[in-house]
Order: structure tokens, then sequence, then C-alpha cells
């Protein structure tokens, strides 16, 4: 479990294979961890940013 406050950014990763591209959102911890929200990688890039703006608005007005 997290706090709210150890979250310092929120990014979508790709990873480029074979079968094409697939994105994942990840969490950037103070301590430097990256903590996956979603432990798969799957298609749609912009669907995903989408949520992490929604979560790094979520985040600011806390």
């Amino acid at each position: 479990m997290y706090s709210l406050n150890e979250i310092v950014d929120i990014k979508v990763k790709s990873f480029y294979g074979e079968d094409g591209t697939a994105h994942q959102i990840t969490l950037m911890l103070e301590s430097g961890e990256r903590v996956p929200l979603i432990g798969t990688y799957s298609s749609g890039f912009q669907e995903k940013q989408e949520i992490v703006k929604t979560i790094k608005s979520f985040l600011a007005s806390n």
C-alpha cells in the first residue's frame, strides 16, 4: 500500500515488441520506485494518456 503523498509523477510507459506497441500506466514514487497501475501492458495510448491526466488533476487537488 502506498500513500498519495509518495507519488511524484505518473506516466505511460510504452513497450515496443514484434506484435506492436503496448502501454502501461506507471506511478513514480519519491523513493525512485516505479509501480505499475495495472500489471499488464495493453494497447490504447491515447486512452491511457487521458487516465494519466485525470489522475494528475486529482493529485494536484489534494
